[in-house]
């Protein structure tokens, strides 16, 4: 589209030009680049402007419209966010749910996923892993189609987590693939997430020293790397930590968690990953 457009801006190609814009819009807007749409089209308007085309014109108010759209799913999306983070789960949904409303009715491929993640995430905290997993099934296929694999990482993760809770088998083998592809794409934030599931895993297996260890060089990894865990990963952890601490002791799990500190992360995932093909084997 852009050479394209080189080439009818030289020849002054008023017509190519404006329904080349039109199109670079769209690709901008399914693209997530809301700046860029807005742009693309208020040209595409002016120039059909200056020509008349009225079906054009409106064409290109029916777009602008679409990106005006895509903000706002965006800002309500972000809303939701900050209302889990302040502990209103309701309100949270009520946002969320909205957001994905709007990027349903215009379209927009690129942000379903997310809104998706988002809502299962909040139905998981809710307890209600089967939407839940509806909601990470649909936005896995969504994802394969678009080959966006730190997104998948993370629908992995939150799937395991899912299984987890249903005391489902599946939850090893998503969880430690959430990892490796983290690890594949050096994608730090999500491998400390991933190690989460690795830390539910083994509390699941009743080694309980093994998940205190986890934990503590997740603690010490996010420290160095100066991150948090996202909400839904976050509770989990809270959730995996406090039974923990009660299964081991004060004692037994202090000397587990301080263990765990001394690890780097890559020693942590290493370690993580040979434990897998150990239970493999």
């Amino acid at each position: 589209y852009e050479e394209s457009l080189g080439i009818y801006r030289e020849m002054g190609d008023k017509v190519g030009i404006s329904d080349l814009l039109n199109e670079l819009g769209n690709t901008a807007l399914y693209q997530g680049d809301y700046v860029a749409a807005q742009a693309l089209h208020e040209e595409s308007l002016s120039l059909k402007r200056e020509m008349g085309n009225k079906q054009g014109i409106a064409t290109s108010f029916l777009n602008l419209g679409m990106g005006a759209k895509a903000g706002i799913s965006i800002s309500l999306g972000n809303l939701g966010l900050v209302a889990w983070a302040q502990g209103n789960i309701t309100a949270a949904r009520e946002l969320l749910e909205e957001s994905l409303s709007l990027k349903r009715e215009i379209g927009d491929k690129a942000g379903i996923p997310g809104s998706l993640i988002n809502l299962a995430s909040v139905a998981l905290v809710q307890g209600n892993t089967t939407e839940a997993r509806e909601l990470l099934e649909e936005s896995l296929t969504l994802i394969k189609e678009m080959d966006e694999n730190l997104i998948m990482a993370y629908v992995l993760l939150v799937l395991g987590l899912v299984d987890l809770a249903e005391n489902n088998p599946e939850a090893r083998g998503h969880i430690f693939h959430s990892l490796r592809l983290c690890v594949k794409m050096g994608a730090k934030v999500t491998q400390t997430s991933s190690l989460v599931g690795v830390a539910g895993l083994a509390l699941q297996a009743g080694d309980a020293r093994g998940a205190a260890q986890w934990l503590g060089a997740i603690e010490s990894a996010l420290k160095v790397i100066s991150a948090v865990l996202e909400p839904e990963v976050k509770h989990f952890h809270a959730q995996t930590l406090a039974s923990v601490r009660e299964q081991l002791g004060e004692s037994a799990f202090q000397s587990a968690w301080e263990a765990g500190q001394r690890l780097t992360m890559k020693e942590a995932v290493e370690m993580a990953l040979k434990e897998k093909k150990k239970n493999k084997q």
